[in-house]
């Protein structure tokens, strides 16, 4: 972050103040004899978050991802702590780091535990997305049972004979016998 230099004049000199830390700050001035005066101060980081990108879809259970540019304004290297929420909550927390005038991608990730509407907010960004109910790999499983039972079927009628007979009446319904 760029240096931030704060000067005070008054009738006793200059006090300057140089911060490198975002953030608030608290100057206090004393003077034995007289009132102390106490004065807070915001540094703001120059860094931005510019751009939020969320996946086209979500699934409650499945784990998302989601990325965001962060641009640097100033002309020296800078870190922001950065907070995604979901729906209010803070899900996952990350420090960008980035070189002055420069941009940088963050990448977070988070599982939506529930199908529904979720606002996804990082710092002055902000999406919506609809988490759909989790997929179901019902049809699967219904394919993995018929194949269990066919080849059930198949080593059955191997083991007890039956297999040839059943080939050779095939084979004579086949002919039209």
């Amino acid at each position: 972050m760029d240096n931030v230099s704060i000067g005070l004049t008054g009738s006793q000199g200059t006090v300057i103040y140089a911060a490198n830390l975002t953030g608030e700050h608290t100057l206090t001035a004393k003077k034995e004899g007289f009132n102390s005066a106490t004065k807070s101060i915001n540094i703001a980081s120059s860094i931005k978050v510019v751009e939020l990108k969320l996946p086209e879809e979500a699934y409650a259970g499945k784990e998302m991802k989601i990325s965001a540019v962060v641009r640097n304004e100033g002309s020296n290297e800078d870190t922001l702590p950065l907070d995604l929420l979901a729906n209010g909550t803070i899900v996952e927390s990350k420090n960008a780091t980035v070189k002055g005038g420069e941009n940088s991608t963050v990448a977070f990730t988070y599982k939506p535990l529930e199908p529904g509407l979720t606002e996804l907010k990082l710092a002055d960004q902000s999406q919506s997305i609809n988490v759909e109910p989790a997929k179901s790999n019902n049809w699967l499983i219904a394919l993995i049972l018929v194949l269990m039972i066919a080849v059930g079927a198949g080593i059955y009628l191997y083991s007890t004979g039956e297999l040839e007979g059943l080939k050779r009446q095939i084979k004579r319904i086949m002919q039209g016998r």
